[in-house]
């Protein structure tokens, strides 16, 4: 009588594979960037596993916008840090991408985009009513044209200050998450991207449609 062979365990390179195989995420999927990971887990720390390489792609501008922000204790000092190193850069960066994926994503990616607007808008204000101020008294024009600028440059620098207060300080009881950032991360987060490579075809349309629209724009009638 034949004895039949009983299973016994696979080869030692194949139990290997499987079990880095378990280990792996699938390449061009799931994201790679641990920086990313670390900025998920600050803000949403119940999600970190699921970010997808065309999450991580918007994510990583967020996270440039968030390691300026903590560096910064109070909104005065941060509304004055973000004039002086000039916040509005990478807050332009982190815009265009919100733009493109606006009509795809409709009203969250809107809102998103307003949060990152919004303080874009006011810095750019600062800079505006400190350059008029400046260029007045270059230019000696009377003092109480100057001094009507000054005030509205202050103005605009208390506006900004509130809104730093209140939508881009680090709250230190809340592992310093940033209230807008929590915001935009959470749409980013929820956004169904597909595939990257879906994402990939998206974005050379949309970024082609957006140039073209810009042509457009600027060519005279």
């Amino acid at each position: 009588m034949k004895v039949r062979p009983t299973a016994g365990p696979p080869p030692a390179d194949l139990r290997l594979c499987e079990a880095q195989k378990a280990r792996s995420k699938p390449v061009g999927v799931f994201a790679v960037l641990p920086e990313v990971q670390t900025l998920v887990t600050k803000y949403k720390p119940n999600r970190d596993d699921s970010i997808r390489r065309p999450a991580e792609r918007v994510l990583n501008r967020v996270l440039t916008v968030d390691r300026f922000l903590t560096d910064h204790a109070d909104a005065r000092s941060l509304a004055s840090a973000m004039l002086k190193d000039d916040l509005r850069t990478p807050l332009f960066q982190l815009e265009g991408p919100l733009r493109l994926y606006k009509p795809r994503f409709g009203r969250d990616f809107e809102k998103a985009l307003e949060r990152v607007k919004a303080l874009e808008d006011r810095l750019g204000e600062v800079l505006l009513r400190r350059e008029l101020a400046a260029l007045a008294a270059e230019k000696k024009f009377p003092s109480a044209v100057i001094g009507g600028l000054r005030k509205d440059e202050r103005r605009a620098m208390t506006e900004l200050e509130e809104l730093v207060a209140r939508d881009w300080t680090p709250n230190p009881h809340r592992r310093d998450q940033v209230p807008a950032l929590d915001f935009v991360i959470g749409r980013v987060l929820d956004a169904d991207f597909g595939s990257d490579e879906k994402d990939v075809k998206f974005l050379r349309l949309a970024m082609a449609e957006d140039r073209e629209n810009r042509r457009n724009e600027v060519q005279p009638e």
